[in-house]
């Protein structure tokens, strides 16, 4: 088993157990919010599961896949119509300081990875 194998398995077992928490919490809250977050988890852990399917089918990791791609741009659109929910003046007196635990976590990765990871190969007229 690869390094990389491993990884995404990983990557896989937790989104599935947070999907899985995420909707027994949308089914017993019964909000719009919950339902939208679960909605990106569970679409977010079946295009992990897809790719790692994939991937141990294969024993190679493909350039381009779109089941996968399609799966996460759709995690993406759930998670922005929960954006445009939390927006609505009812909603925005309830933010929580969690919201913005990811904004330094998203920062320190790009920078880790443009310094020491793909960023050649993906984008060398950046100079990362």
């Amino acid at each position: 088993m690869s390094l990389e194998l491993f990884s995404n398995f990983l990557q896989a077992l937790v989104a599935v157990a947070v999907a899985i928490w995420a909707t027994r919490v949308a089914i017993g809250e019964k909000t719009v919010a919950y339902t939208l977050a679960a909605g990106m988890l569970d679409t977010m852990a079946l295009g992990i599961l897809y790719w790692l399917t994939y991937q141990f089918m294969t024993d190679m990791t493909p350039q381009v896949f779109y089941v996968a791609d399609v799966s996460w741009l759709a995690a993406y659109l759930f998670l922005l119509a929960l954006e445009l929910y939390l927006t609505v003046p009812e909603v925005k007196k309830k933010r929580h300081f969690a919201m913005y635990i990811p904004i330094p976590i998203g920062i320190g990765l790009t920078l880790y990875f443009c310094q020491w990871g793909m960023c050649y190969s993906t984008f060398p007229i950046w100079g990362c």
